[in-house]
Formats: structure tokens, C-alpha cells, sequence
């Protein structure tokens, strides 16, 4: 950033050089809004921490949840299940099978009653309209 700047008087004279002034850098100050920021970073953590230890000191009160899960499994266990039809190993198959053709054969039985029905209106409404 040196500039000359030329003189006139001498001739022979060297060149005289005029070092421009440049301006001073700021004075170094210290980072506040970097600490500041770092130290409600802490206390935030800080909290979380109050928090999840709270937690774990309530939680130690409460029996564990496979306990619980066990005793839920064995009373599911022993209840049979209502809606399932439960045949003893005593039961032969044959048996089995006569009350699954009954079921059958009733369904059966619903469904001719059906077709009886709407065969008997179809007819009634035809020859009523013929006369």
C-alpha cells in the first residue's frame, strides 16, 4: 500500500515514499455470545438430565412390566377362549364330522326355505297377473 508521490524540487532526488495510514483492527474481545450460548446449551442439558433422573426414581418404584405381562399370559392361558368351540381329545372324528354336516345341513335347510319362499311369491305374483 505504499504509494510514491512525486516531488518536484530535486531532480535527482530519490523517489520519497508515503506509506497510506490504514486503519487498526478492532481490539480482540472475548466471545460472550459464543460462551453465552454454550452456557444456556449447558444449563438446557442440565434440565433434561434433572428430568430423565426423575424419571428413572419413579419408575423404580413401579414392578417390572415382564412381571406383569406373565401374570397377564397365565390367566389368558387358562381361560378358554369363548368363542372357539372346544371338542376333548376323547372326541372322534367321526363325531366331529356329524356336527359339521349338521351345521351344513342346516344352512342347508335355510337356504331351501329361502328358495321355497321367493319361488312361492314369484309364482303368486305371476298368476296374479294373469287374472
Amino acid at each position: 500500500m505504499g504509494e510514491t508521490v512525486p516531488t518536484a524540487p530535486p531532480l535527482l532526488a530519490p523517489p520519497v515514499v508515503v506509506v497510506a495510514p490504514s486503519p487498526k483492527s478492532p481490539p480482540k474481545y472475548p466471545d460472550l455470545c459464543g460462551r453465552r450460548r454454550l452456557q444456556l446449551e449447558l444449563q438446557i442439558l442440565n434440565r433434561e438430565v434433572g428430568f430423565i433422573e426423575e424419571e428413572l426414581q419413579s419408575l423404580e418404584g413401579i414392578q417390572p412390566v415382564s412381571r406383569c405381562c406373565k401374570e397377564v399370559n397365565d390367566f389368558v392361558g387358562t381361560k378358554p377362549d369363548p368363542l372357539i368351540p372346544v371338542y376333548d381329545s376323547s372326541t372322534s372324528s367321526h363325531v366331529l364330522c356329524y356336527v359339521l354336516s349338521k351345521r351344513r345341513h342346516r344352512s342347508c335347510c335355510l337356504w331351501r326355505w329361502i328358495r321355497y319362499f321367493l319361488n312361492f311369491v314369484v309364482f303368486y305374483q305371476f298368476y296374479s297377473f294373469l287374472s
